[in-house]
């Protein structure tokens, strides 16, 4: 509500909203206009009573008047500073307690609680990085006023690093957030001394692709583990020449799988029953609000959304977390025998996949036993993979192997 000049001031000095009533209210009114009283909205309420708005500093000189017509008074409203001033008074604690929780808030806001870096190819890349950080003056527990300027900050690092090809750096609230793009350069191979590629296991070779070195198997050739596949020998036996042998030799391996499965499924599905809880939430510390207590499901799924208190650049510490709870329920589902043998060949498909390179291929796939028994299913398997089989082995420069 907007006020004009008048009624401004009159809430600068304060003033209060009274009844006033007695036979002789028109004399009591007279004289207060006589003694130049301030004095407004003057509605008459009753035959011997009115309501009227007084300033504070007449209101007191009133008494003698109302002594002299036998008139009483009653406030009924209070408005102006003063008052305000009073009411600030009586709850000083509770308005100072809110003022140091602000000023602790925008403090804290103003720190920063976290160095996130990103983009560092190596462990010891990124503690430089920190370090270097930190001698700069960007760590937890710092305002960031105190630090030195994005273009200082990036210009440092890429004084420390001199392999990378652009440096960022931002606040994000309160977290600072280091972003490093470094140089990619081509593989570079070490040279390596004499060797042979001798075989890991036992397998078929499947075919041989041979860079350096003599062969000494062909495809479909039987080897056992550590047999030589490839020589570092080449040239003539009377003057043969050490090299280091290279390439890929790839055999069939084969594997054996065994899965035992109850027919008898145990499924999990959503009761539909949910339930909300929220929090206030400081860094990694949250402080439930509303819905918590004892654990309402046996079993549930947890959805998590944050919702941070953000102005332009700047972010507050404090946000607020909504987690969404989902009741889950479990039944029990028999699956028929051919089911369950179709669920068992996906297991043990997947069981074979952490046993061999992520590169092999599944030739071949045969089941040697299966059976039912005591409401189960079990399963014997044979892979044929094909994959590396090869690994390097040194060759001593005093003798030929």
């Amino acid at each position: 509500m907007k006020l004009n000049n008048q009624e401004m001031m009159h809430w600068w000095q304060g003033y209060v909203v009274i009844e006033v009533r007695g036979k002789k209210l028109e004399r009591l009114i007279n004289r207060m206009m006589n003694h130049r009283f301030s004095a407004w909205h003057i509605i008459r309420t009753g035959e011997e009573r009115a309501e009227l708005s007084i300033k504070l500093t007449d209101f007191f000189k009133l008494r003698a008047l109302l002594k002299e017509t036998g008139c009483k008074s009653k406030v009924l409203e209070r408005h102006g500073l003063p008052f305000f001033v009073q009411r600030v008074q009586r709850r000083i604690g509770l308005y100072s307690g809110i003022l140091l929780f602000c000023f602790i808030l925008y403090a804290a806001s103003m720190m920063v609680w976290s160095v996130e870096i990103d983009g560092a190819t190596t462990p010891e890349t990124e503690m430089a990085i920190r370090e270097e950080l930190e001698g700069l003056g960007v760590k937890p527990g710092t305002f960031k006023f105190r630090t030195p300027d994005y273009q200082t900050i990036q210009r440092e690092i890429m004084k420390l690093v001199p392999s990378t090809t652009w440096v960022g750096f931002r606040y994000e609230g309160t977290q600072a957030q280091l972003k490093v793009v470094e140089k990619t350069l081509p593989d570079v191979r070490e040279p390596s001394g004499p060797r042979h590629l001798v075989a890991t296991k036992k397998a078929i070779i499947h075919d041989l692709f041979v860079e350096q070195g003599k062969p000494v198997v062909k495809p479909n050739q039987y080897v056992q583990r550590g047999e030589l596949l490839v020589s570092g020998y080449v040239g003539n036996e009377e003057q043969p020449q050490i090299v280091s042998a290279t390439g890929r030799v790839l055999g069939e391996v084969w594997y054996e799988g065994h899965i035992e499965l109850p027919m008898l499924q145990k499924k999990a599905f959503m009761t539909g029953e949910r339930e909300k809880r929220y929090y206030f939430q400081l860094g990694s510390w949250a402080v439930p609000v509303w819905g918590w207590g004892k654990d309402t499901f046996e079993k549930y799924e947890a959805d998590e959304r944050n919702y941070s208190f953000t102005w332009r650049d700047w972010s507050f510490p404090l946000s607020w977390k909504v987690e969404m709870r989902q009741e889950v329920g479990y039944t029990e589902e028999l699956k028929s025998e051919e089911e369950t043998l179709e669920l068992a060949l996906i297991l043990a498909n997947a069981q074979l996949k952490q046993q061999i390179p992520a590169d092999a291929v599944i030739k071949e796939e045969n089941i040697l036993r299966k059976r039912v028994e005591n409401g189960k299913v079990y399963i014997k398997m044979h892979y044929t993979v094909i994959e590396e089989i090869s690994s390097e082995r040194p060759i001593s420069t005093e003798s030929k192997d």
